[in-house]
């Protein structure tokens, strides 16, 4: 799981968590280059 404040990609920040389940876990995340907000899953 990841957490607060992590970086993906070089790209985008970890804000929080959207929702868990079986099939992974789903982060609202922040693009750090344009500002804008992205759901990304992460598959674990």
């Amino acid at each position: 799981m990841l957490t607060k404040g992590h970086i993906l990609d070089d790209k985008y920040e970890v804000i929080d968590v959207l929702g868990k389940g079986g099939m992974g876990t789903v982060y609202l995340c922040k693009n750090i280059r344009l500002g804008n907000l992205w759901a990304i899953k992460d598959k674990k």
